[in-house]
């Protein structure tokens, strides 16, 4: 068991291949690319530092200078949303924000609200970050003091953290009775209107204040004050989903974004057109939207369409009809 728990070789592979950027050329379309396995080609991440106007050159430098010491040794100054790509199982998620939509595959964002439904629905951050929400859970994604927060207003959802990636709180779920501070952890928190339950299977978390260790659990009801037991037989019951969702996200990161990535970077009618040699196709789907662009691949009953808006995952069920231009 203690062997198991030390098991985070996947966390560094997984945060180094979203956080890098794609290979924005777009090659020659080839037939035999829709049955192969993506390849990930990213170029080195760069930050655009901006140039101080109306100082001295010297003082700019110095300015600059200083401000990428401060930044690369106080992680929590790094306050950018890191990326999030998932995959919902069964009939999908409602994802809202600015629109409401149905959602299998793809990147959420900062503002994005998640009703889980009847599915689950696995995601993985750039910054070392997995985690699961069941059935019947809800909760909106945004950025507090750095950290990847989510307001879990009910269900229950599961989450490993890294670690490895530094001593600062890189992830956080507030509830209407609590506040989780995440910095190394396997953990789970279950939301209802009675209050909310978290359990640390491994590592460390601060629930309201109260410091909660490996092995126990801590109820906040709504209307009375923390309790806390040892359950420690319950993180046995939890190692073959936290099994699952590290192998869930490995087959997601591999297989799926490197291509949503490579492909997002082109948008324009003409490049898709010129990338597939084809016209692009009318895509009716059944919730409505109305998609210009072309079926990419396929992977189970799950199509990738390269669209002028962007990529778009969905099920082959969902698409109401697609016209074909000569």
């Amino acid at each position: 068991m203690a062997e198991q728990n030390k098991n985070t070789d996947g966390f560094g592979s997984i945060a180094e291949h979203l956080a890098k950027k794609p290979d924005l050329s777009v090659p020659s379309f080839d037939a035999s690319w829709l049955s192969q396995s993506p390849e990930m080609r990213y170029d080195p991440p760069g930050r655009v530092l901006p140039f101080v106007a109306k100082t001295g050159f010297w003082a700019a430098a110095a300015a600059v200078l200083i401000g990428i010491g401060f930044y690369f040794t106080n992680p929590s100054f790094q306050a950018e949303a890191p990326e999030l790509y998932g995959a919902a199982t069964g009939d999908g998620v409602t994802v809202e924000n600015t629109q409401k939509l149905e959602w299998h595959m793809g990147q959420l964002q900062p503002g994005d609200s998640v009703n889980t439904r009847e599915s689950t629905v696995d995601l993985a951050s750039s910054n070392g970050i997995l985690f699961r929400a069941y059935p019947h859970s809800s909760f909106k994604i945004s950025m507090e003091g750095g950290a990847l927060t989510l307001e879990q207003t009910s269900g229950r959802i599961l989450a490993e953290v890294d670690p490895d990636q530094g001593a600062v709180t890189r992830f956080r779920i507030i509830t209407p009775h609590a506040k989780v501070n995440v910095i190394g952890t396997i953990f789970e928190t279950s939301v209802s209107e009675e209050g909310t339950e978290v359990y640390l299977q491994r590592g460390k978390i601060e629930l309201s204040g109260e410091t909660i260790e490996p092995g126990q659990l801590a109820r906040k009801p709504a209307q009375s004050g923390l309790a806390i037991s040892n359950e420690p037989e319950r993180g046995t019951a939890l190692e073959p989903e936290i099994e699952s969702l590290r192998n869930n996200t490995d087959q997601l990161i591999n297989k799926w974004v490197p291509d949503m990535k490579r492909l997002d970077q082109v948008r324009s009618e003409e490049a898709i057109k010129q990338m597939y040699g084809q016209s692009l196709e009318k895509i009716l789907l059944k919730d409505g939207r109305i998609l210009q662009g072309v079926v990419a691949s396929q992977q189970g009953d799950r199509l990738m369409l390269h669209t002028t808006s962007g990529v778009v995952v969905v099920r082959r069920q969902d698409v109401q009809e697609i016209l074909y231009e000569n």
